[in-house]
This record gives structure tokens, sequence and C-alpha cells, in this order.
């Protein structure tokens, strides 16, 4: 195990593009209040999952209340409030 993560770190300096395809990328699930639901569907995440991280996080209750949630590459979302 250990000799394959070594192996694929050296690949994806190697190939920069395959580093971002085996990690994955931010995925943005609402901007500027505005629901992507194409992104929701990509990415396998529903709108109670991004609800119940506000609240979890931020204390938020109503979508209207989310400025912006991001979905990370390690699967947390991040959620900015509307100020």
């Amino acid at each position: 195990m250990f000799g394959i993560d070594i192996g694929l770190s050296y690949f994806k300096r190697w190939a920069p593009g395959a580093a971002r395809y085996m990690d994955g990328a931010p995925t943005v699930l609402i901007s500027d209040g505005e629901v992507d639901f194409r992104a929701f569907h990509r990415a396998r995440v529903s709108l109670d999952d991004v609800l119940t991280a506000a609240r979890q996080n931020q204390g938020l209750e109503r979508l209207e209340q989310i400025k912006s949630a991001v979905l990370e590459a390690d699967g947390a979302v991040s959620i900015i409030p509307v100020s």
C-alpha cells in the first residue's frame, strides 16, 4: 500500500490533469443564492444534505440564508451565508 501511494503521488506530479481526476475538484452547488440542480445531480448530493450542513456548521435554517454552497473534494460541504 505504501509503495502504491508513493507511486501515485509521483504520477500525479508528472500528470497534473490526472491528479484532478483522481482527487476530485470542488463543485459549486449554490452560487449567489441560485441552486444548480445539474451540479446536485452530478455530485449525487441532495438539497437536504446541503441544508443539514448549513444547520450544523452555520446555524442557518432556510435556503434563502445560503449565498453559496460548495461540495469540496474531500466530501465536505462548505456554506457561505448571506451577509
